[in-house]
């Protein structure tokens, strides 16, 4: 996206070419883990090397969750690290097994097993907040967007954005919408399974489901498929449809669940505010973000386990006139944050191109 902003020079890089060099070069932990499993030094060879070519070395974590993606001994040569989505307030967590790479809500256990390959508090200093994943789906960011695709498609998209803008209208406790709540997404994790489990056992009206796809986090791939067809025979797979549809159905309910998949954060969050709706995900006041989450005000926590969600969401079915506000905040905070997102944006990746 900073490239279709046209602010700013990237390039792909051969270390060997005569001309590798600039300002600032980005290694991403993606790359560096896959380095490091064939062989190669990243710390102690090509972070020094690249040193020769460049004034700054910058790690951009791909790791979605909240977790740090660099090993510490990479992390503890770069300059900084951009960390898109969130990061601890608490830097201890890093020590620990939390979060998205769990199966069972333990986000802020002091208990939980400790990381043998943890970073150097001191290090922890490097990571720089980036955007959350949501940004996307913001208005001048899905025109960023538009400009990649040919001219046919780049219409298409165009007017489609404006009628599901267009469509939003504030919501009437007079006149609820139909269902309790939203949830469409794949199975990233398997809380996704639980929480459907566990609506569709209190007969709570929802639309959505488990849509088709692996790759579920925190458990082993035959488990995942295995859950995938008892889900299946539960009536708790869909299938795929197109993003307008799924768009339109949430306008049907009160609520959207946004709930962790590969990462804590979620694109839902972005589309439930943008439709005017209630938003209800797990906890995430153990997190520094770039968007203004406050509990009670744009958004409703449930435990990270999980276990008051029923009760959250037969709440705002039974006493829904007493959320609604929440969602018309939600919808505020997303307009005004919207219009500042190129900004945000920036701001998350600017160790790639400050000076000094």
């Amino acid at each position: 996206m900073l490239r279709a902003l046209g602010d700013f020079e990237f390039r792909e890089i051969d270390l060997d070419a005569s001309d590798a060099g600039g300002h600032a070069v980005a290694v991403g932990s993606w790359w560096a883990a896959r380095a490091h499993d064939e062989g190669v030094d990243v710390a102690g060879a090509v972070i020094p090397r690249l040193r020769r070519s460049f004034d700054r070395v910058v790690g951009l974590d791909q790791e979605t969750g909240v977790a740090v993606g660099f090993r510490p001994d990479v992390l503890h040569e770069l300059d900084a690290v951009i960390k898109p989505n969130a990061v601890y307030r608490d830097p201890s967590l890093y020590g620990r097994f939390l979060g998205a790479q769990t199966p069972d809500g333990a986000w802020t256990d002091s208990k939980a097993p400790t990381r043998p390959l943890a970073p150097a508090p001191d290090d922890l200093g490097k990571l720089h907040l980036g955007p959350p994943c949501f940004i996307t789906e913001t208005g001048p960011m899905r025109a960023v967007r538009r400009r990649l695709l040919s001219p046919l498609p780049r219409l298409a998209h165009a007017l489609a954005d404006h009628a599901l803008a267009t469509a939003v209208r504030p919501l009437r406790a007079a006149r609820p919408p139909r269902f309790t709540v939203h949830f469409r997404g794949s199975l990233t994790h398997i809380q996704r399974a639980d929480a459907l489990r566990r609506i569709a056992a209190a007969g709570l009206s929802f639309r959505g489901g488990i849509t088709p796809g692996l790759g579920t986090r925190a458990i082993a791939p035959e488990r995942a498929r295995a859950l995938m067809d008892e889900l299946r025979a539960e009536g708790l797979v869909v299938d795929r449809i197109p993003h307008w549809r799924y768009r339109l159905g949430i306008r049907e309910c009160k609520a959207v669940l946004s709930l962790v998949g590969h990462g804590e954060l979620c694109y839902r969050m972005g589309e439930a505010w943008a439709a005017r709706r209630v938003l209800v995900c797990q906890d995430l006041s153990h997190l520094r973000m770039r968007f203004p989450l406050e509990a009670g005000r744009n958004v409703v926590y449930c435990r990270p386990d999980l276990s008051d969600l029923v009760a959250i969401l037969d709440d705002i079915e039974v006493n829904f006139a007493r959320y609604v506000s929440i969602a018309e905040q939600g919808h505020a905070d997303w307009r005004a944050w919207s219009a500042q997102s190129i900004d945000v944006l920036r701001a998350g990746f600017a160790p790639l191109y400050a000076r000094g």
